[in-house]
């Protein structure tokens, strides 16, 4: 391969890999990136069609569990829907201690 196409494959990675913050689906890099896409295709003689989509970018303030005034932190699910909620604490698999060690 061509010192050329191997430097023009490493300019577009860079710009498509590197110089955008993110590409999440709906998020400005990524709506930057299909534009460059686009271009390029463009230039070299190609046709693109575009199908829009109504996306969000999505973003997080945070998650929480809060048990007894305790706060501990959690991962929000990308693109999940925020929600408040109030349930008791389901016991999934008990931990079992060795009291032994605590008797000496």
């Amino acid at each position: 391969m061509s010192k050329r196409y191997l430097s023009l494959a490493k300019e577009h990675m860079e710009f498509l890999c590197k110089s955008q913050d993110s590409r999440r689906v709906g998020s400005k890099g990524n709506i930057k990136a299909t534009e460059y896409f686009d271009q390029v295709i463009n230039q070299n003689g190609w046709s693109t069609k575009k199908t829009e989509l109504d996306v969000i970018d999505w973003s997080t303030d945070g998650a929480t569990i809060t048990n007894r005034g305790r706060t501990i932190k959690a991962f929000s699910s990308p693109y999940s829907l925020g929600c408040s909620v109030t349930a008791p604490i389901q016991v999934i698999s008990p931990v079992e201690l060795n009291t032994d060690k605590f008797n000496t």
